[in-house]
């Protein structure tokens, strides 16, 4: 006689267990407890934010919401700051079905430097057996110093004044009085006494790795690619790849994005320079511009509400490709009829790759000053490019060799695994070992040196690792629940980053959700007992 929920978590099936009995002449009665009906959950699938921002921006943070056995209503998800406790954003998700899917955007203002914990939150529902899934927890870093950006033109052009001139002027959002761009701009066909005259000119671009580190993008602006010099250019590509620069190529009539394939910008161009054409003679047809549904659906390039790129001022120069590389996403593009297909096909505006740590913009025009005009409210020109700088800008590791850094392969795991945790100490500092604190959200016991287990976190020892460049231990045998792990021995200053992980439970009761009543009558049904209720 069993009183189950007929679940089984380990072993053989209900089904060959009663194959076994059966033969032995054992009948199985069994009291199923329980029901087959799902019980109500609603859980955060997934939460993916930028982990970095500058002052003033919005951030957008997107949330994947299950619910399973609802009724009708609605939901109320709410993005806290786990430090004030205030609520940045609220969302109020209508429910229809019992059981749905649904992406919900909750995108707030940075207005506080330095690291912020957030968390997002949506409320347990009557009955909700597990609630652990409620809520995650993620942190963002952000910055409050001017964005680094080195502006490289060969003449110049409108597209060049023009961006040149707004990023002298752009101001931060959360203070008027600082400048939220720290600009060079070369002009390589310029005479050197205007560099002398114009306070953020200058007659050569920096080639010194320590002042390329110091930016954050670089724009080449129909630049002069073999002036610029195979130096900086691969000394450039280095850096997005491995520091997260960003970079800004725009192709105009000069040079027609002349890029020989020996290049080090070929390789990490979202399309292939060689199979461009450039268009010759005036150009009088306008070019409409529209975003891409993929740029739609990411939030990439938004505009105001009340304005759409098909109200934008056409451009009349863009250089044709079709040769866009499997790994580049088209966020602007222009239609192009095609008689023998129902749907136009899109020539690429702009488009972008991400490389290593870092991303490339390409521009294939360089008439975006046009669409300063384009409403008599909004600098749309300048919304556009403080988007683009900004979003280029994000992903500058900001982290410095002379700052300790703590790093996790994951931030989400299974109950049994192992956690591989590094301390990556400051440049020239040599330790023998350090101290890890491993703390779970809800202050239980994790894992201590000690024998006694009333403390409410415990400490591991990070050792040297092979290579000695830094130290390194191993999470074993934690369980369900989320964890924060902060370096408490030696002190740097500043500190490294705080890391939170998530364990989550394998238990099939937890996946399944609902007792097995049909698995449990069958199962009696073959050894001739029967299956009985409460």
């Amino acid at each position: 006689v069993l009183l189950t929920d007929g679940v089984v978590t380990s072993g053989r099936s209900l089904s060959e267990a009663a194959d076994t009995l059966s033969r032995q002449d054992i009948p199985l009665w069994m009291v199923g407890v329980g029901s087959d009906q799902p019980s109500p959950e609603v859980a955060i699938e997934e939460v993916l934010a930028d982990d970095r921002a500058f002052l003033g921006d919005e951030v957008r943070v997107d949330v994947r919401l299950k619910a399973v056995s609802v009724p009708q209503g609605e939901l109320t998800v709410v993005l806290k700051d786990r430090d004030s406790g205030l609520a940045l954003a609220t969302e109020r998700i209508a429910v229809a079905s019992d059981s749905t899917r649904v992406n919900i955007p909750l995108p707030f203002a940075a207005t506080r430097p330095g690291l912020q914990n957030l968390e997002v939150v949506v409320e347990p529902l009557a009955g909700e057996v597990f609630d652990g899934n409620n809520r995650r927890r993620f942190s963002i870093l952000v910055r409050d110093d001017p964005i680094g950006v080195l502006l490289i033109a060969d003449q110049p052009s409108y597209e060049f004044r023009f961006l040149k001139h707004l990023l002298e002027r752009a101001r931060g959002k959360a203070s008027d009085s600082e400048n939220l761009v720290d600009l060079v701009s070369v002009l390589q066909s310029g005479d050197p006494r205007y560099a002398q005259q114009d306070r953020t000119a200058a007659e050569l671009p920096p080639i010194d790795r320590e002042s390329l580190e110091s930016l954050d993008v670089v724009i080449l602006c129909d630049a002069d690619l073999e002036q610029v010099g195979g130096l900086l250019l691969s000394r450039i590509e280095e850096l997005v790849r491995s520091q997260g620069m960003g970079l800004v190529v725009i192709a105009g009539p000069e040079h027609a994005l002349s890029v020989d394939s020996r290049s080090p910008l070929s390789a990490i161009l979202p399309i292939d320079p060689n199979q461009t054409a450039a268009p010759t003679g005036t150009q009088q047809l306008p070019i409409p511009v529209a975003l891409t549904n993929l740029a739609a659906s990411t939030g990439e390039l938004s505009l105001p509400t009340g304005i759409s790129w098909e109200q934008m001022p056409p451009i009349f120069w863009l250089m044709r490709t079709e040769a866009v590389k499997p790994t580049a996403s088209v966020l602007l593009a222009s239609p192009k009829p095609d008689k023998g297909s129902r749907l136009p096909q899109l020539v690429p505006v702009v488009a972008s790759q991400t490389v290593g740590a870092g991303q490339v913009w390409l521009q294939l025009t360089d008439e975006t000053f046009r669409w300063q005009v384009a409403s008599p409210v909004h600098n749309l020109h300048e919304r556009y490019w403080l988007q683009t700088i900004r979003r280029l800008a994000r992903r500058k590791q900001v982290d410095s060799s002379d700052q300790a850094e703590l790093i996790v392969e994951g931030q989400r795991f299974l109950e049994g695994d192992s956690v591989k945790v590094q301390l990556r100490p400051p440049a020239g500092m040599k330790l023998e070992q350090a101290r890890l604190e491993v703390r779970q959200t809800a202050g239980d016991t994790i894992k201590s040196d000690k024998d006694e287990s009333t403390d409410a976190a415990g400490l591991e020892t990070l050792y040297p690792s092979a290579d000695n460049r830094s130290l390194q231990t191993t999470l074993a045998d934690l369980r369900m629940g989320e964890y924060t792990l902060r370096i408490v021995d030696p002190e740097f200053d500043p500190p490294p980053h705080p890391v939170t992980i998530q364990v989550e439970s394998v238990s099939t009761e937890f996946v399944q959700g609902r007792a097995a009543v049909a698995e449990m009558a069958s199962a009696a049904r073959a050894t001739g007992g029967q299956l009985l209720t409460p």
